[in-house]
């Protein structure tokens, strides 16, 4: 028998009340977006964070996060439905009220992640939630290879609202009213969350027109050697014209892009820097390792690094600067 819409879900804001029950539902798919979840509500608050309803059970959660300097672009937040309620239509029913909302705000552009890890003994276990996000509307828009550890991709989705296009900006000033000639300069690299061995390039605007050195990029790929790095990824927007004959002389390449992240017509372009890595037997300067005893073991290949890949994990969060974190990632990263 069908439910009435009296019977049906709902989707409200979550409280404070909420939080507990929401990371049960989280923790039970992944216990690591269960932590970063549970510092960041309470740290930075609920806001754009919902719960899925009936009576008084809670269901499921999601929600989203807007980018700064965007044209009303979002990221997908953790999304999660109870496992006892999948099936039911009801993951259907959270995202339908969630698009409600973004539509509300005039969202122009949500964006999402996900993997395609290979379980050894439930083979792909996002390819459901993959196919879920397509049959909702969402596009696959960029694939990173070998991104979180070798033989594991990121692969991002984008989903573009109708009738939302963008307004375009007269020429950008700064607070005194004069135009800005936007560069960039490289602030830091770090490594990345939940990957094996990959770092970002973290970087910020400049108003003058100026941009990072060939130096500049040099001392970043040095450090990310000698902590061992597989690679470098970062991202800028493609109206910085200074940024391709920076990247591409140091063996950056342009692995592909966000379209219209910013904004309609300002994409946002993707970079990568691949080590090459040591054969079997040798370090990272090919000299003979065999017969050293690093105390690291042999073999490492069955080692349980603890990400729990569980189904339907999400790593949007926290994505709310991607103009100056070239990270490729932040947080939520799984779906």
């Amino acid at each position: 028998m069908s439910q009435t819409d009296k019977d049906l879900p709902t989707l409200r804001p979550m409280r404070e009340d909420d939080i507990d029950r929401v990371l049960e539902i989280i923790y039970d798919h992944d216990e690591d977006d269960a932590a970063t979840a549970e510092q960041t509500y309470r740290d930075a608050g609920m806001a754009d964070k919902f719960v899925l309803t009936q009576g008084k059970t809670i269901l499921g959660t999601t929600g989203f996060n807007a980018v700064e300097d965007t044209d009303r672009t979002y990221w997908l937040s953790w999304t999660y439905l109870d496992d006892t309620y999948r099936g039911k239509g009801y993951g259907r029913l959270m995202m339908e009220g969630l698009f409600e909302r973004l539509r509300a705000r005039s969202a122009r552009k949500i964006f999402l992640t996900t993997s395609d890890y290979q379980d050894p003994e439930e083979g792909d276990i996002y390819e459901s939630a993959r196919t879920f996000y397509t049959s909702l509307g969402f596009e696959e828009e960029l694939r990173h290879k070998d991104f979180y550890a070798p033989g594991e991709t990121m692969i991002y989705y984008g989903f573009r609202f109708p009738d939302n296009d963008s307004v375009k900006d007269t020429a950008a000033v700064d607070d005194e009213g004069r135009p800005v000639n936007a560069g960039a300069v490289l602030t830091g690299i770090t490594e990345i969350p939940e990957t094996r061995d990959a770092y970002g390039l973290e970087w910020r605007y400049t108003q003058d027109g100026t941009y990072f050195d060939e130096r500049t990029v040099n001392k970043a790929l040095a450090k990310a050697r000698e902590w061992k790095a597989r690679a470098v990824f970062a991202s800028f927007p493609s109206d910085l014209s200074g940024i391709e004959g920076l990247m591409k002389p140091k063996g950056f390449t342009q692995h592909g892009r966000l379209r219209d992240f910013f904004e309609d017509g300002i994409d946002d372009c993707h970079w990568r820097y691949d080590f090459k890595l040591p054969k079997e037997g040798e370090d990272s300067r090919g000299n003979n390792q065999r017969g050293r005893n690093d105390q690291r073991g042999r073999d490492q290949r069955g080692r349980n690094d603890n990400r729990n890949r569980n189904d339907n994990r999400r790593r949007n969060d926290n994505r709310n600067d991607n103009r100056r974190r070239s990270d490729n990632r932040n947080d939520n990263r799984r779906h």
